[in-house]
């Protein structure tokens, strides 16, 4: 890609990412810089797929927490998830299959009937 779209999609990308992160005018610390190089410049990654980690990081964690969100993406990097709509399919398959998920649909239904 030429240097001036790389630079166009960067700056498009931080722009997008500091309305996501509610992070205002301020400037990005180093560490921030290196997850977002890491996730747009590095593993090309789509605004929309760390728009989609970030909903999954506030849903589990509370917060949008880098290293959170870094690991979701590098998931989805090394399966070759390139869409929101692969990722959305990739959990719906890990939700099916994953014993933590179905040990949990156990307890909420025993609290269910406790209650």
């Amino acid at each position: 890609m030429p240097l001036k779209k790389e630079n166009e999609r960067r700056n498009s990308n931080k722009y997008k990412i500091a309305r996501l992160f509610g992070i205002g005018e301020r400037s990005f610390t180093k560490k921030e810089e290196k997850f977002f190089d890491k996730w747009f410049v590095e593993w090309e990654m789509p605004f929309e797929l760390v728009e989609a980690a970030f909903e999954i990081a506030v849903n589990n964690i509370g917060k949008a927490g880098l290293e959170y969100m870094s690991k979701i993406l590098s998931d989805w990097h090394d399966s070759g998830i390139t869409t929101v709509e692969q990722a959305e399919n990739a959990a719906k398959s890990f939700k099916k299959s994953s014993p933590y998920v179905a040990k949990f649909k156990e307890k909420v239904s025993e609290d269910d009937k406790s209650a």
